[in-house]
């Protein structure tokens, strides 16, 4: 269903159905909360507090307010920016060119494609420290065991693990440079001050 601005303006109440395209629509008030599968179109702007469901999608030059909010896999085009508070949902897909106004270590639920050597070791490292079988990861280095993630567990990042970058004694670099490395990997913006 493609959502008209008449439409739009004449909807009751901020809860907006899933599986819509409101890409006709440009400007959403504040508290707005869309279900999941949502599409919306170039140079929309979005107020604070807004909430979106998985797998909505976003195009190029979209512009959110403080603290949206975004279910899993959410996917954006290229130049978005989001404002201090903003939430992401595990898999976010981010385009290069996105940009934070405030420093985004919500990056670590985001959807990292493949990494450096160095950046993968780091993510690794970050998400055995939270495993509940950290042993796993020697094992599976050493070809003597199944990759951690074969059980059930919740992982802190997305990203393509490899064995092979595996080393628990490799010289960790602070959670802020990390943030920064990925950001500078992926073409996302941080601010300067």
């Amino acid at each position: 269903m493609i959502m008209t601005q008449a439409q739009f303006d004449a909807h009751p109440t901020a809860l907006y159905p899933g599986n819509t395209n409101y890409s006709k629509i440009k400007s959403f008030p504040s508290s707005s909360h869309f279900g999941y599968s949502c599409t919306f179109g170039p140079n929309s702007t979005f107020g604070t507090h807004c909430s979106f469901g998985r797998d909505c999608c976003f195009n190029h030059d979209c512009t959110f307010d403080a603290f949206c909010s975004f279910n899993a896999f959410c996917s954006f085009n290229h130049s978005c920016t989001f404002e201090n508070g903003c939430t992401f949902g595990h898999s976010t897909r981010l385009a290069h060119g996105t940009r934070f106004k405030f420093f985004a270590q919500v990056i670590y639920f985001t959807y990292m494609r493949l990494l450096s050597d160095r950046l993968t070791h780091e993510l690794m490292h970050r998400d055995a420290e939270s495993h509940p079988h950290p042993e796993m990861f020697d094992a599976w280095a050493c070809d003597k065991g199944p990759c951690p993630y074969s059980i059930p567990v919740q992982r802190l990042h997305s990203f393509y693990e490899r064995p092979d970058c595996w080393n628990r004694r490799f010289k960790r670099m602070s959670t802020a440079d990390l943030i920064k490395a990925v950001c500078e990997k992926h073409g996302w913006i941080l601010p300067t001050t």
